[in-house]
């Protein structure tokens, strides 16, 4: 009897501690997870912002010194427009897009930058390119053309002083925004999704699974325009202040955007019956009690856009 008793609590604490040892483990497991997710999140993020508005040898201000007469929709449903791609040169960072988001999570903000490639491209068809010369610029998809001086047919721009051709580089417009699914509807795994629609391959491509909420702060060069018949003045390229899109009530405020705050919540991709999150979340205006069996962490970076407020700081 003292021999089965003795066994007994021996393999009840043997028990005890394998069962101890899982938790920790999925705990430890879950937590990495949600670590590698979030930083790779706005790494991926980060780098786009980091090239927003950047269009070669372009100068914005000596080819658009004027806005244009509406805001532009560089994201329009359909075919792009050619004409929207230029009027959007002074409004590279927007969340302003005429497409539909499919199974967009709710409540989630989205995130609409425009950018040059850095590198000379490989043209293929379906897809838009833009070839620049500081007071010049051709846009081309397909057999379509346009430019600042007229209706090229083709890209014809040189450089001076050798009158060398001037680079043809890949012209995207790339939305950031989540998806309530990972790869098939009712997964139920939230997904940081990127689409193309400048290029021919203008499928949603999922980036990384576990981010379930997306919050941004846009950094305004200057005060709000309380008047949108006025044309807001350009400031010394540092952000006065931080707003959401909801606070940007005068559509030309977006062409005073000079920075970036991102707030992503990340989310372990399976949930532990053994944890229950009570906690709150804080993502900049917004904050969120989401409730659950999931374990969850906030990221958030600043991104600094170089090729808007660098060139107004000179």
């Amino acid at each position: 009897m003292i021999a089965l008793v003795l066994g007994l609590g021996i393999v009840v604490t043997v028990a005890t501690l394998s069962l101890n040892n899982i938790r920790a483990y999925r705990s430890l497991s879950q937590a990495g997870e949600q670590i590698e997710n979030g930083r790779y999140a706005l790494k991926v993020i980060g780098e786009d912002l980091e090239h927003a508005g950047f269009f070669g040898l372009l100068d914005i201000a000596e080819t658009h010194p004027k806005l244009p007469a509406a805001q532009p929709d560089p994201c329009v449903a359909g075919t792009p427009v050619l004409q929207n791609y230029a009027d959007s040169f002074r409004f590279p960072i927007t969340n302003h897009c005429g497409i539909t988001l499919n199974s967009k999570l709710a409540n989630t903000n989205n995130l609409v930058l425009l950018r040059a490639g850095t590198k000379p491209a490989n043209t293929a068809t379906g897809d838009t390119y833009i070839q620049t010369t500081p007071n010049d610029y051709i846009i081309g998809k397909g057999s379509n053309f346009i430019g600042n001086k007229g209706t090229p047919s083709s890209f014809l721009l040189t450089r001076p002083p050798d009158n060398t051709p001037a680079i043809i580089r890949n012209y995207s417009v790339r939305i950031y925004y989540l998806r309530s699914y990972s790869q098939t509807s009712g997964d139920n795994i939230p997904t940081l999704m990127r689409k193309i629609p400048s290029d021919n391959m203008s499928d949603a491509q999922a980036i990384i699974e576990g981010i379930e909420n997306m919050q941004i702060q846009y950094g305004l060069d200057g005060s709000l325009t309380s008047n949108c018949n006025n044309t807001p003045t350009l400031g010394d390229g540092s952000p006065d202040g931080y707003y959401p899109a909801t606070s940007l009530t005068c559509w030309k405020d977006w062409s005073n955007i000079v920075a970036v705050r991102i707030f992503l919540l990340s989310r372990s991709l399976k949930s532990d019956p053994a944890y229950t999150d009570t906690k709150s979340y804080n993502l900049g205006n917004v904050t969120v009690t989401p409730g659950g069996n999931y374990r969850r962490r906030v990221f958030t970076q600043t991104i600094r856009l170089a090729n808007i407020g660098g060139i107004r700081e000179k």
